[in-house]
């Protein structure tokens, strides 16, 4: 039986495609989607067809998928055939004369985590699926999160400094063993890595084609997590021997200086810096470099050197960096030893890193194995779900293995052959794009590291639209200028000027006669005017009525 498979645009059906090509992927603990389609465009005919931001939905027959999973996601299998879900991000036309092409582009809605960044925030001693949601509420919109469930870890301390949001949920789906993804209702799904069950065996009855490859290259057995600087406090007690130069333990941060158990802290600079001999009160200049604290010495600031025998204190702040290390003796005693450092500023808490170090551990201290199969027909398989492989020939026998990717390539051929689907499972081996991807990822923590939470934003934003006043009535007035003086104005802005101002007779000089109001309009809502009685502005001075009363809000027959 042949494979049908068929594409709608904002709702209109496209079946002529030559080529459809639709890729889901995964990272350790996460899954998107993307897709390329190539259409015939001889003569123009299709030119108009796509636009930028176009909702694309792709259907194929018999094709199952996790995006299709109803809340709340118990997971149970129903045959659906809607296979992807996003938008067009790019349009290419190519080709000439009767080879003419356009080829359309984009991401399922994960592209919505992807392109905006969490602006610097600080989360303390929250449970992780707490901080998970804030993230989603506070900075992607178009998105609901009915699939994200609980974890077991509370996180005593994490920041993120314009951290793209994708990257956010993904350090969190790091610390908590869990996994997430956007299904094709634009609903996130958080689940625990590993729990999504599946009845799909691969063997020699569905797999066309095997490879499979392992490789300690991506191996860490020994790594080193630094995170931010603190400043301690620490202090350093010397007896003076007559010298000028004190050298402290560490480079010293806000030093206070005591000399012969005084109470009363010795006034201080910054050696190179201040000048001891201009007259200022100085009494030691701190090297920091050196680690040292100087004391002055000469005509102008006087003797300042501690006599011999006497106690000097100095207490000081220093830097102390938040470090941890870790290794995995069984992997290096059978592999060798593999090194990694991470570097991460926005690390200011020593749990967090010991969590990060253990993690790594976790994924990768032993060597990985991928495999790529070419499958046949349609089968319920999506990246982040688990298989059982089951190839003899390659030494594999009922092995679960993670699928890393599955790719779907659909055209008149593939789908009357039977074969559309490529998956790749168990480890994704880090490739160009991945390098690329975390360089860049890289560059924006060191152009994000100096933001604060507490820094002043100034925000612009661009909008187009229109909005309405609720109101219950409004006045329009007019003030007249007067003989007030206004800097510009043709009259009134001539200082001192014996001219007669708008408002009659000279202008004052700065000053302030602003004539009478006038009320140019009044409008009431539907023509009805609800009054307060706080106030006389509309009474009528003839009323014969009622009196106005404003102090006790109403009308007093």
């Amino acid at each position: 039986m042949a494979i049908t498979s068929t594409m709608y645009v904002n709702g209109v059906q496209f079946t002529t495609s030559e080529n459809i090509e639709v890729t889901s992927t995964t990272g350790e603990n996460n899954s998107s989607w993307g897709f390329v389609a190539s259409f015939d465009n001889t003569a123009g005919r299709n030119k108009t067809s796509f636009s930028i931001g176009q909702e694309v939905i792709i259907y194929a027959d018999s094709a199952v998928n996790v995006h299709n999973y109803a809340f709340p996601y118990t997971f149970n299998i129903t045959l659906l055939d809607k296979l992807f879900t996003g938008t067009i991000e790019d349009i290419s036309f190519q080709g000439a004369g009767t080879d003419e092409k356009i080829v359309i582009s984009g991401r399922d809605y994960t592209s919505r985590l992807m392109d905006t960044t969490v602006e610097p925030s600080v989360y303390n001693n929250q449970e992780t699926s707490v901080i998970f949601n804030d993230i989603i509420d506070s900075y992607t919109t178009g998105l609901t999160r009915r699939g994200v469930e609980l974890t077991t870890l509370t996180i005593t301390h994490i920041s993120f400094n314009h951290t793209p949001v994708f990257d956010a949920l993904k350090k969190l789906s790091d610390l908590s063993g869990f996994f997430f993804f956007v299904t094709s209702e634009k609903d996130i799904v958080f689940k625990k890595k590993g729990t999504i069950p599946t009845n799909v065996t691969l063997d020699t009855t569905n797999v066309l084609i095997s490879k499979f490859e392992e490789t300690d290259r991506e191996m860490v057995n020994r790594i080193w997590v630094y995170g931010s600087r603190t400043l301690t406090a620490t202090q350093d007690v010397f007896t003076a021997n007559g010298g000028s130069v004190l050298t402290l333990n560490y480079n010293p941060h806000n030093t206070e200086v005591l000399v012969n158990n005084g109470s009363v802290p010795r006034i201080g600079g910054i050696f190179e810096v201040n000048n001891n001999s201009l007259g200022s009160p100085l009494h030691y200049l701190v090297d920091y470099d050196l680690k040292r604290i100087v004391f002055v010495s000469g005509t102008t600031p006087g003797d300042q050197v501690p006599a011999s025998g006497q106690v000097v204190v100095v207490n000081y702040q220093r830097q102390t960096p938040i470090a941890k290390f870790g290794e995995d003796n069984t992997s290096i005693g059978s592999y060798g030893p593999h090194t990694k450092v991470i570097v991460d500023k926005n690390i200011i808490d020593p749990v967090l890193a010991e969590t990060l170090v253990s993690d790594e551990l976790d994924r990768n201290a032993f060597p990985k194995k991928q495999g790529v199969l070419s499958l046949y027909g349609m089968i319920n398989i999506t990246a982040g779900r688990i298989v059982t492989v089951n190839l003899s020939n390659q030494n594999i026998s009922s092995a679960s293995f993670d699928v890393v990717e599955v790719r779907y390539n659909f055209n008149t051929r593939n789908n009357l052959n039977n074969k559309v689907m490529d998956v790749r499972v168990s480890k994704k081996f880090v490739d160009f794009v991945d390098t690329l991807k975390q360089a860049m990822l890289d560059i924006k923590k060191i152009q994000a590291e100096d933001a604060q939470v507490s820094d002043l934003l100034t925000r612009l934003q661009f909008s187009a639209g229109s909005f309405a006043f609720d109101f219950s009535d409004f006045i329009v007035s007019r003030t007249n200028l007067g003989r007030s003086f206004i800097l510009g104005h043709p009259i009134n802005g001539l200082l001192g000027s014996p001219a007669p101002s708008v408002g009659g007779g000279p202008n004052v000089v700065l000053g302030n006669q602003l004539s009478g109001l006038t009320y140019e309009t009044v409008k009431w809502r539907n023509d009805i005017y609800k009054e307060n009685f706080r106030n006389t502005r509309f009474n009528e001075s003839g009323t014969t009525n009622a009196n106005w009363d404003t102090t006790n809000f109403k009308l007093a027959f």
